[in-house]
């Protein structure tokens, strides 16, 4: 039998007939049930252009958006009287789509590309924002299967739109039933593939179906929206900022909720913007797109870019390429996105290396977009994005599979907690503490009497003083969060750190941000509290973005600062800057991938490294500015580390460092 599932063995392949033309397509044309085989499906496939059916103005067909599926749970399906196998969600798909007594037109990617040919399977995913964007109609099909399940009567009791268009609300309909729907739709499997964000934007005409039932998506949209699925104690909370949001009933919204009303809100506002043809200008990167729609499904892992590229302004700087290798699309694509921004902020993206989806042999250097990230790149990384550090910090070796890169090792990880996660931080904790951040910012400007300050004082204290528990009480370590060292020698207790930053940033004039100028000059500085323990203590001020902390563990360093480091971390990981001085917070973290010997960590920079920097080959660089390069690190002052890169960490600067040496970063 043959199979149109990629990657399975079958003793023959599907004999199809070539695409000839640049905009040639082909049609699944569906037949409907016979009266003595209403299991059974049948199809032909029929060749056409898209110039063709946008001229048509009679025949169109269907664009079918669905989900793939597990490819060893698999059905049966004729096509041009040859019987082949499908995945259980297409066969359930098309059962539940074809019309009783017409032909339906639909195109459908599984069976409309050769999926063993490289190159049609290329030239077909490029265009397809085009194939999309010809359809008619494109139904979204969410699949049955799922944990929760209702009846298709109840979702149409509960979809129920007006005469006057808006969404109504039966009394027989109550929040929770209504909560149920939203809860099941957004926690469908669709909402998780890559896919599905340049399926919807492009497409004039979409639907939802859920078994033989459909509704229009701003229908679908309407009713998610008016749900009011983050309410919670009569206020609606920004997803952004949601740490654990309970639904009516006191329960918890799952992850995949959250999750799926995330996407959807990004995609219907950027379908909004395409269809009124606003916000032209402001060009989406794929750079961009990748970070926010990174770990999503995709059947094959270099769909994570071959699927955004129809949708960003930059997406052909890409091409697409079936014979090139997963590993090798990545590394490509980080390469040039640090030649072509000439600057290291690529590197803030890579995660866990450790993901079992990883691409095999992939670089250290190189995000794996198929893996979602636990973390989001820290905030005031300019040594990171400055050209010159760039260009006279970094070259090629080993084929550019190695990036060696010219850095000031700093620091080394003695000691680590687990990683922090939201859901560990109670949403009614972390209300109180904004709440009374709130009162406080608000008595400091209203500039309160001598009798008020000192009110104010003791809040402040009480409330820094909390602060501190909580973490403590959460990372339960006191080799943690005991007192840091400063530069002038002073300890000061953690809590005491949170009040002077408490002052320093709100206790003067702040700007609209919330945070003073004085602050902002004063928290880069070498002063007298940890920065540390601010971004700990902001986690909780109205306003402040919470993923900075989410997936990171706090750690001691060797030289007793403290660190928010990646939770994949490990004791014995090597903190490194771009510059012999400390200008801000932000630091690359990497694990040396050499044997200790003589209780010495470091190999010194012999011929053997030397000659593969001078035979390097490298991408961007003139032969004068490689060997002035080469002659920069080539002195003694220079150690040649073989490293695995880690991520990007947050690292106090008040202190000394517990080392300053020069090094050449060898990542593999």
């Amino acid at each position: 039998m043959i199979s149109l599932i990629p990657g399975t063995q079958s003793d023959e392949t599907f004999p199809y007939q070539p695409l000839v033309e640049d905009d040639s397509i082909r049609l699944v044309l569906l037949q409907p049930p016979s009266t003595d085989k209403s299991d059974e499906l049948r199809c032909t496939l029929y060749h056409t252009t898209l110039s063709r059916c946008d001229d048509d103005i009679i025949d169109h067909y269907t664009a079918l958006s669905y989900v793939w599926g597990d490819a060893k749970n698999v059905r049966t399906i004729w096509i041009n009287n040859l019987q082949a196998t499908i995945t259980a969600n297409l066969h359930s798909a098309l059962r539940d789509l074809r019309d009783q007594e017409r032909i339906s037109r639909l195109w459908i990617d599984a069976i409309s590309i050769n999926q063993n040919n490289d190159e049609e399977k290329g030239k077909q995913v490029a265009s397809m924002g085009k194939i999309y964007a010809a359809a008619w109609h494109t139904v979204i099909y969410l699949d049955p299967v799922g944990s929760l399940e209702l009846e298709p009567q109840a979702l149409l009791g509960t979809l129920v739109l007006s005469e006057e268009g808006t969404m109504s609300r039966p009394q027989s309909q109550s929040s929770a039933n209504r909560l149920a729907v939203a809860k099941l739709i957004l926690g469908k499997a669709w909402f998780r593939r890559v896919w599905v964000f340049q399926e919807l934007i492009f497409s004039r005409d979409p639907w939802i179906q859920y078994k033989t039932h459909r509704w229009r998506w701003d229908r679908l949209y309407k009713f998610l929206e008016e749900t009011n699925i983050f309410r919670s104690s009569g206020m609606i909370t920004s997803l952004k900022n949601v740490i654990q949001t309970p639904d009516s009933s006191g329960g918890w919204l799952d992850e995949n909720t959250l999750h799926g009303y995330t996407i959807i809100s990004d995609m219907h506002l950027a379908r909004e913007r395409r269809l009124n043809r606003a916000g032209l200008d402001n060009q989406v990167l794929l750079l961009d797109l990748l970070q926010a729609r990174r770990g999503l499904g995709a059947t094959d892992s270099r769909d994570m870019i071959y699927a955004l590229t129809g949708f960003a302004s930059d997406g052909d700087t890409v091409s697409t390429d079936y014979t090139k290798s997963c590993k090798k699309l990545y590394e490509d694509f980080a390469r040039f996105q640090m030649e072509s921004s000439q600057d290291h902020s690529i590197l803030s993206h890579v995660g866990d290396d450790k993901s079992p989806i990883r691409p095999k042999d992939l670089a250290s250097w190189a995000p794996d977009w198929s893996s979602p990230k636990a973390t989001c790149p820290f905030p005031h990384f300019a040594d990171v994005n400055n050209k010159e550090i760039f260009w006279n910090g970094h070259v090629w070796i080993n084929d550019s599979s190695v990036l060696a890169c010219k850095g000031y090792r700093t620091d080394r990880v003695t000691h680590m907690s687990s990683p922090l996660l939201k859901r560990e931080m109670p949403l009614q904790k972390h209300n109180e503490f904004s709440k009374r951040f709130t009162e406080l910012q608000t008595d400091y400007e209203g500039g309160e009497s001598e009798g008020g300050q000192y009110d104010i004082i003791l809040r402040t204290r009480e409330l820094c003083h909390d602060i501190h528990n909580f973490w403590s009480n959460l990372v339960n370590d006191e080799k943690l969060l005991e007192p840091i060292p400063v530069r002038n020698g002073r300890k000061l207790a953690p809590h005491g750190d949170f009040r002077k930053i408490f002052d320093t940033a709100f206790r003067r004039s702040p700007d609209k941000s919330g945070r003073s100028k004085a602050y902002e000059q004063y928290r880069l500085s070498h002063g007298v509290f940890s920065c540390t323990i601010d971004f700990l203590m902001h986690y909780f001020y109205p306003g402040c973005d919470k993923d900075f902390i989410e997936g990171r563990a706090l750690a001691r360093m060797e030289s007793g600062k403290l660190a928010l480091i990646p939770g994949h971390a490990r004791v014995g990981d090597v903190a490194f800057r771009l510059r012999p001085e400390a200008t801000e917070n932000a630091y690359f973290l990497v694990r040396p991938t050499i044997e200790v010997r003589n209780s010495n960590p470091d190999l010194v920079f012999n011929e053997e490294a030397l000659f593969k920097l001078k035979d390097a080959k490298h991408t961007g660089w003139s032969w004068s500015r490689t060997l002035q390069w080469l002659t920069d690190v080539t002195s003694d002052e220079y150690i040649f580390l073989p490293c695995k890169f880690l991520g990007d960490c947050w690292l106090d600067v008040a202190g000394r460092d517990a080392q300053l040496k020069g090094t050449i970063f060898a990542m593999e």
